[in-house]
């Protein structure tokens, strides 16, 4: 039962290189409090778990088992060291699984099809004695050269895919034990034809499960990390959504303001033919109308009521903060836009650039905006003063701020938004300038003909 036999030292080779293949996928994740201890104690208690597993039996279905329950010393392992939900901790533990199969098929794969240590390599499912030899030394650094391959490959690929401090959105749970039970089946099915095949006589049997198994396991992965794709993607949507629905209330509510401040400065009329007529105001009257005149000289007009309505709101702000505000706009351009998408636009635009100017000195503060028609398109331009570097993904840019599960989505909301126009939406930074362009085709209703002269 616990003779050091070739099976009996292979359970920790296996151990060591699950343990290596999941490092790759969560070597990113959230980490407990004492993490170095804990990392510690449960290598430790994992190679003695291992150690404890007797070896009573060399058929396939007792290996299965003993490889299986290897596998669940090594999730537990992660989640004492990270601080991430079960399903998270199955998902990165099922594809580093996928990987180290994929790494031991590619390596038997090649030893088999060319026979370069005469078959041997399948011995470490036996009972026999370490093999020893030139071709047995040889054959360790091929392993050692198919594994590094694999492992790297795997995490430039895949394993940086997977950040810090973010949801996996993984609720598809049926799905995630169907990848688990292909990649047990892979395993299985080698146990059984190298348990029941001769690596001389039967090549041809063995290659075929090993290529199965990278195959299978590859698919996966795929599987595996196009479905995490999916329910972000999902996720990012729905996010979208709310800002959008939350943009649309939000500019009903801006507009109600500038209605009573345009029916408060049309009651000035009559307070002034009241003086004009003879009338008397005392002074708390006439500094009344002294402030409702100064923010009628806020209220911007465009030709466009959902741009003045963003603008005004958006002027009143950045004179708070001592912003300066310009722009060259014909809102008649974007009138095939809906007001919410205007609204949305335009606001989340400037709220970001007026977040990024409040830190910066005075005289730093300014905001630029330029809407032109351009024959069968409408140009829109947003810069802001902008000192620093910035990284982006995907075009767009990574958000600075700690909590990314509820920050960034601003700028995405404006690149959806725009492409449901069929536009295009362009950030850049130079010359100290943070530079939003957008490119958005006009209706063929709303194309204006130009005069002939």
């Amino acid at each position: 039962m616990y003779e050091f036999t070739q099976l009996f030292l292979y359970k920790f080779q296996f151990l060591a290189e699950i343990f290596i293949a999941e490092s790759l996928f969560v070597v990113h994740l959230k980490r407990r409090d004492h993490f170095i201890l804990r990392l510690i104690l449960s290598l430790i208690g994992s190679f003695g778990l291992t150690f404890a597993i007797p070896i009573v039996s060399y058929g396939f279905l007792y290996q299965t088992a003993m490889f299986l329950l290897i596998f669940i010393f090594s999730i537990i392992s992660v989640l004492v060291c990270f601080e991430e939900s079960f399903i998270n901790t199955v998902f990165c533990c099922m594809a580093g699984y996928s990987v180290q199969h994929i790494a031991f098929s590619v390596y038997q794969f090649f030893m088999i099809a060319t026979l370069f240590d005469g078959g041997t390599s399948l011995d470490m499912y036996g009972s026999g004695a370490a093999a020893t030899g030139f071709a047995k030394f040889l054959s360790f650094y091929i392993y050692i050269v198919f594994y590094l391959i694999t492992y790297i490959a795997s995490y430039l690929l895949l394993g940086r895919k997977i950040k810090k401090e973010q949801d996996f959105y993984i609720t598809n749970n049926s799905l995630l034990f169907v990848a688990a039970l292909t990649v047990l089946l892979a395993v299985f099915l080698n146990s059984v034809m190298i348990n029941t095949c001769d690596a001389k006589e039967d090549q041809i049997q063995l290659l075929v499960p090993f290529a199965y198994g990278i195959l299978s396991c590859a698919i996966v992965l795929a599987l595996q990390f196009k479905l995490k794709e999916a329910k972000e993607t999902e996720k990012e949507l729905s996010i979208v959504e709310q800002l959008w629905k939350e943009d649309k209330a939000h500019y009903e509510l801006a507009k109600e303001s500038i209605d009573i401040i345009n029916i408060k400065c049309h009651d000035l009329k009559h307070q002034i033919a009241a003086i004009r007529n003879g009338g008397k105001l005392d002074n708390d009257a006439l500094k009344d109308i002294e402030n409702s005149v100064m923010v009628y000289g806020s209220i911007i007009k465009t030709g466009n009521d959902a741009l003045d309505v963003v603008l005004t709101e958006k002027s009143l702000l950045c004179s708070k903060n001592n912003i300066s505000l310009t722009y060259i706009a014909d809102g008649e351009n974007i009138s095939f836009m809906s007001a919410s998408s205007i609204y949305s636009l335009f606001g989340n635009a400037i709220d970001n650039a007026i977040e990024y100017l409040v830190k910066e000195d005075v005289d730093k503060r300014f905001i630029r905006l330029h809407i032109k028609a351009i024959k069968e398109m409408v140009s829109i331009h947003i810069e802001n003063y902008f000192d620093g570097m910035i990284k982006f993904e995907g075009g767009l840019p990574v958000t600075t701020k700690k909590d990314t599960n509820f920050h960034g989505y601003g700028t995405l909301s404006m690149k959806k938004l725009v492409e449901s126009y069929d536009g295009d939406f362009f950030i850049n930074t130079s010359d100290h300038l943070y530079c939003i362009d957008i490119l958005l085709p006009i209706p063929a209703s709303e194309v204006k003909e130009v005069p002939k002269p």
